[in-house]
């Protein structure tokens, strides 16, 4: 933690047991000038903090905000290593991890190499991280990360709103106020989904997997009827896994059905029954993968793109059936330029298509996903021993 952010933590603790306090109370306090003083309670507003002053007393606007602390700049790298090495298990080597931790806090200003080489061996030091084969892998079980209770997913969010724009790591803060997973917890009577520090009450939930849990649907096929657009349907399906959306707050079976995968949102469901046929395609591998692709990117930021693209070759087809399977975007011809814009969620997959035009695209906004290439291109140069800057 940096010496501002130690001061800062200092004078709310204070607050918390005098409620008011004057300049020269946070000068003793911190030993600092009247004008340093003067900085820390410009800072404290900065955060968020309601900071009222009467004829020099200053007081803390409430309870609640008196009992918050200033989010750690260690515990958010540690929090961003640790997020990074589990989606990327046996793939980065330190140098390739320090790169990516680098492009991922875009909004940070420049952190020297040491420092995040110092925040890496700090997690391997706490066994959260090993290096194995030149590679890092998580040594935590996932699982225990995201078990969490309302109150301190409520707490967390309010922590996240008291931060403003001009707050270091406020995109960092907000991309992991969005990454609180939706998390299922099943007591007894009682279904709930929380999501974003929001609570769902979901006896739909209850009902549904009351009822599914009386088949053996992990081994045995499932011929169920359900309501479509075009009526009451029957289906045999295998179970691969269940997906919930909490944008629409749905819950999905995703199965096979006649060799195709498909989603049936369980709310449509009427009849349920077990037949004796085996199910080989209970937590598939490959449709596992790519739900949780699904799932990350939906639960990441979602950023308006606008990418300029050269009108030559077959690019005008390809971002043509791109568009068509895109419900908001855009693709607008301009002389010899296309202009594509659309609300994106996931930049890296994004970023990853855009690498195939080469230099026939450019990337106009936002500033995140210019980062990204940016970052990929200097990699490149770097590799093949070239100075970007010439």
């Amino acid at each position: 933690m940096s010496l501002k952010e130690r001061n800062i933590n200092k004078i709310l603790e204070q607050f918390k047991k005098n409620s008011k306090l004057t300049l020269n109370d946070i000068q003793i306090l911190l030993d600092v000038k009247e004008r340093n003083a003067k900085n820390y309670i410009r800072y404290l507003k900065e955060y968020g903090f309601n900071i009222n002053c009467e004829k020099g007393i200053y007081s803390l606007g409430s309870i609640d905000e008196s009992q918050a602390k200033v989010i750690d700049k260690d515990v958010i790298r540690e929090i961003e290593i640790l997020t990074i090495v589990g989606i990327n298990d046996g793939i980065f080597n330190r140098k390739q991890l320090v790169n990516e931790i680098r492009n991922s806090f875009c909004d940070e200003e420049a952190v020297s190499e040491k420092t995040l080489i110092r925040a890496i061996k700090k997690c391997e030091d706490k066994k959260i991280i090993k290096l194995e084969d030149e590679k890092y892998r998580l040594l935590l079980n996932i699982s225990n990360l995201y078990s969490i209770s309302y109150e301190d997913i409520s707490k967390f969010v309010d922590k996240c709103e008291a931060y403003n724009t001009s707050t270091p790591f406020f995109i960092q803060t907000k991309k992991l106020k969005e990454k609180v997973a939706v998390q299922c917890d099943y007591k007894g009577w009682e279904y709930s989904v929380f999501s974003l520090g929001r609570e769902y009450q979901r006896n739909n939930f209850k009902n549904f997997f009351e009822k599914i849990n009386k088949y053996d649907y992990k081994h045995k096929k499932l011929k169920i009827e359900y309501k479509s657009q075009i009526g009451s349907l029957c289906a045999i399906i295998e179970v691969c896994t269940f997906y919930y959306s909490w944008d629409k707050d749905k819950i999905y079976i995703i199965c096979k059905n006649g060799g195709n995968t498909i989603l049936i949102n369980t709310d449509t469901i009427t009849d349920i029954q077990e037949i004796e046929e085996k199910n080989y395609f209970f937590k598939d591998k490959e449709v596992v993968d790519k739900v949780k692709l699904m799932f990350q990117a939906s639960l990441s930021t979602p950023y308006k793109v606008k990418v300029e693209f050269d009108n030559v070759f077959n690019i005008n087809d390809k971002l043509q059936r791109l568009s068509k399977s895109r419900y908001n975007s855009k693709l607008i011809a301009l002389d010899n330029k296309l202009i594509y814009e659309d609300e994106i969620c996931g930049l890296y997959d994004f970023a990853n298509y855009l690498r195939r035009f080469g230099y026939s695209c450019r990337v106009i906004e936002p500033v995140e996903l210019k980062n990204i290439m940016k970052n990929t291109y200097e990699r490149i140069l770097e590799n093949y021993g070239v100075n970007s800057d010439e």
